[in-house]
């Protein structure tokens, strides 16, 4: 080897270790459970391990008075220059001690059943173009030789040699030793040494506090929401795991590209459908490309609930801007009724009135409003039992979709029902 000071690097930085195997220049691994080289492969558990890798380099006495370095100093006097190539071995001696002494890093690394049976856990030597390799293997020790001579065979050509050997503590704990030396002029070497300790079987990324607590909430939800992709549409499906009827529920869907915040809410009451039984499921078209969904909130008809406060919140508002919707139609209606007025008529006062209503609230809000007038609008323009609707047939809807307001006894976090039978108990002529 030439030059004084060369150092050989095992392709390893300090402080990480890059897991490889040696049967890409000297041999297979190991086939059907059997260690590579013949012997029996060595019993751990393949997975995740938590590892602790002390790496300590052994550097070459470097020559610091070098005629090129004298060079540079011609100017100093005979004690500045002495005392300065002083300075600079000492200097190159304590960063041999520091190397020698070495370090710790810690890291999860993942192991396979593979690089167990073959002792391949460490990166193969580089730059040896005549190596070889002899192994042994116990249930319980893995140890391996490799020596390596450059091309020519003569005596400057520099000779590497390492050894590596695996030690089990138990099935869920090993220890690993590699050295590498290089002989020539000079001599360098390095010696790794792993601690590892079996953490699960699954090398995946361990989930955070907040990914845990969301797959327990998912998992014991009362509800469940799949997205079917059906050529290029998609819909979301909500399954009803309860043993009570489904009344309400509010889903969080994730659009195109991960984007998230899109909060698709589905109530019977104020659809004017049935509840869904147990087992039930509501299947919904949506708009875009849907990645994922999963449940936020629902409303049971025995007025139980699924959600946190905020959201069950959310779903119980909506039903009181529909009810505030209806107290403000029912004078209309009322007043119609009274004065026998014609369906027609009823409808252009309802249509200003939905000009001039729902533009106060937020989006949410302005569309019950708007989405609540309407209704009763098309009531009144329909047809029942093979006649023109009239008021009376309008003011019956309203009355009956308040009373759906209150049908789910739901009540705040203070006790009381969000909303009462009494609220939602609309009559003309001084009735609520």
């Amino acid at each position: 080897m030439e030059g004084r000071g060369r150092i050989f690097v095992f392709a390893m930085a300090v402080g990480l270790v890059v897991w490889a195997g040696f049967e890409a220049r000297v041999g297979g691994a190991a086939q059907n459970g059997q260690a590579a080289g013949g012997g029996t492969a060595i019993d751990l558990k393949p997975g995740l391990w938590d590892t602790v890798l002390h790496i300590s380099t052994i550097l070459p006495v470097t020559e610091v008075d070098t005629p090129a370095l004298e060079k540079q100093l011609a100017k100093l006097s005979p004690e500045e220059r002495a005392k300065t190539i002083a300075g600079m071995k000492q200097q190159e001696a304590n960063t041999r001690e520091v190397m020698k002494k070495g370090s710790d890093s810690k890291a999860k690394m993942c192991f396979t059943a593979k690089q167990f049976e073959s002792g391949n856990l460490f990166q193969d030597l580089q730059g040896g173009n005549d190596c070889r390799k002899k192994m042994t293997s116990t249930s319980g020790k893995v140890s391996i030789q490799v020596s390596c001579a450059g091309p020519g065979g003569t005596a400057k050509t520099w000779v590497a040699e390492q050894t590596m050997e695996i030690q089990r503590v138990d099935a869920e704990n090993f220890t690993a030793t590699e050295r590498t030396m290089q002989a020539g002029d000079p001599a360098v070497g390095s010696v790794h040494t792993l601690t590892a300790k079996w953490v699960r079987e699954s090398c995946a990324n361990e989930p955070s506090a907040a990914q845990k607590a969301e797959a327990k909430m998912e998992a014991d939800a009362p509800i469940a929401v799949r997205v079917d992709r059906i050529g290029n549409n998609y819909r979301t499906v909500v399954t009803n795991r309860s043993k009570t009827p489904l009344a309400a529920y509010s889903i969080g869907m994730a659009g195109a590209g991960g984007a998230n915040g899109i909060l698709r809410v589905y109530d019977a009451r104020m659809n004017g459908t049935a509840p869904t039984g147990p087992g039930g499921t509501i299947p919904e078209g949506q708009q875009g490309i849907i990645a994922g969904a999963k449940p936020v909130a629902a409303i049971f008809t025995d007025g139980t609930t699924f959600g946190n406060e905020r959201e069950v919140t959310l779903l119980m508002d909506r039903r009181r801007t529909q009810l505030k919707t209806l107290r403000a139609i029912l004078p209309v209606l009322c007043s119609a009724s009274a004065k026998s007025e014609e369906a027609s008529a009823t409808v252009g006062t309802l249509e200003s009135a939905r000009k001039n209503s729902g533009k106060n609230g937020n989006d949410m809000q302005n569309s019950i409003v708007a989405n609540t007038f309407t209704a009763a609008i098309n009531v009144l323009r329909g047809r029942k039992k093979g006649r023109p609707a009239t008021v009376a047939d309008a003011l019956q809807f309203v009355q009956a979709a308040a009373r759906q307001m209150s049908a789910d006894p739901v009540k705040d976090a203070t006790g009381k029902l969000f909303i009462t039978a009494a609220e939602t108990d609309l009559k003309c002529g001084g009735g609520k």
